[in-house]
């Protein structure tokens, strides 16, 4: 267990939350009463009616990186008090899964038995996060104070972002419909680990030689083991896994992003090319 008896550089009013599936789910936790007055909430959200107030925005701080965040207020006719809630972006509720791994997977195991019964009875530990509030500056910062290690850390690690995993998920949240599983560049030592990685495009790249080349497998792991004489030094990938309906079209897919990398940089083809060097990509809606 990674474990700190207790931390001595806190700087403003703390809450020690545990972990649970709100957080790692949702990117969400209802704030406690007792929580919320010494976190002076009454005055620094005095202005905040309902959800998503301009006025409720706030950042997070994790591990040296800011995001964004927002505290909604609900007052329930039946209850005296007013319910608040901390909410954040998608971005560090990924980081918090790597962080507390056991626990990522024990909500995933949760889901997957759809019981009644706690799961913390069946798998007992806990993790914890230490919330600072800078009420001056509206600023929560999250501190990892308590983690389980994990029984095989890099297994964990990898399926957090696997698309066997994504698509789990997709099913316990009932995702139906056309869905792309996009993953990020990785390093070339790392494609062993791809479990579930079938019906895909793919990108290697040789960054010494400047080199990218693009394809499509059935099954990526077996593919990557064969060998590519055009770009033999590659040494970073990435992949997108197209849903099982789209298995007689992959390669035409791949076909298409080919031609359409080939029209804005050099190739072999004598495509015309617009070159996009200095170009930047404004597009705000980008799927992780």
């Amino acid at each position: 267990m990674t474990f700190k008896s207790e931390r001595a550089n806190i700087k403003h009013p703390m809450w020690r939350k545990k972990i649970d599936n709100s957080i790692l789910n949702d990117g969400t936790t209802a704030v406690p009463g007792w929580a919320c007055s010494m976190f002076n909430f009454e005055q620094t959200f005095k202005g905040v009616h309902g959800k998503k107030c301009a006025e409720g925005k706030v950042s997070v701080s994790f591990k040296g990186h800011a995001f964004e965040g927002n505290v909604t207020i609900t007052h329930p006719p039946s209850q005296k008090n007013k319910k608040y809630r901390l909410s954040f972006e998608n971005s560090l509720v990924s980081q918090l899964r790597d962080t507390f791994l056991m626990s990522s997977m024990r909500e995933i195991e949760d889901r997957l038995q759809n019981s009644n019964a706690p799961i913390e009875d069946e798998i007992p530990f806990w993790e914890f996060l230490d919330i600072e509030f800078d009420y001056k500056n509206k600023d929560f910062i999250l501190t990892a104070h308590y983690t389980h290690d994990a029984t095989f850390p890099e297994l964990f690690k990898r399926l957090t972002y696997s698309p066997a995993l994504k698509r789990i998920e997709d099913q316990l949240a009932k995702k139906g419909g056309f869905r792309i599983h996009k993953q990020d560049w990785r390093p070339r030592d790392e494609f062993e680990s791809e479990i579930g990685a079938e019906n895909v495009i793919y990108f290697l790249a040789d960054t010494k030689l400047e080199l990218l080349y693009i394809g499509e497998a059935k099954r990526l792991v077996h593919r990557f083991r064969q060998g590519h004489p055009s770009i033999k030094n590659w040494d970073m990938y990435r992949y997108n896994q197209l849903p099982p309906i789209t298995t007689k079209q992959r390669v035409a897919i791949e076909r298409m992003a080919i031609r359409d990398f080939s029209s804005i940089m050099p190739s072999d083809g004598g495509i015309n090319q617009l070159k996009l060097s200095n170009y930047r990509l404004v597009n705000k809606k980008i799927d992780k």
